[in-house]
């Protein structure tokens, strides 16, 4: 098995770390990104982007 030749490695795909992955790519640079989880961090998967949606919901049941 070869091993892998990286430049810089991104560790943690939240809201910052794939925008840093694909800048760094374009600027040619080798780079993984590592995630323990779910893509996208806490935010995304349980958090600001979840709690908005169910808040929207509950306000258009509300309305109606």
């Amino acid at each position: 098995m070869t091993p892998l030749q990286v430049d810089l490695c991104v560790i943690g795909a939240g809201s910052v770390g794939p925008f840093a992955t694909a800048f760094a790519a374009q600027l040619g640079v080798k780079v993984p990104p590592v995630e323990r989880g779910k893509m996208g961090g806490e935010c995304l998967n349980v958090g600001c982007a979840p709690s908005k949606a169910l808040l929207a919901a509950a306000k258009a049941a509300h309305a109606m």
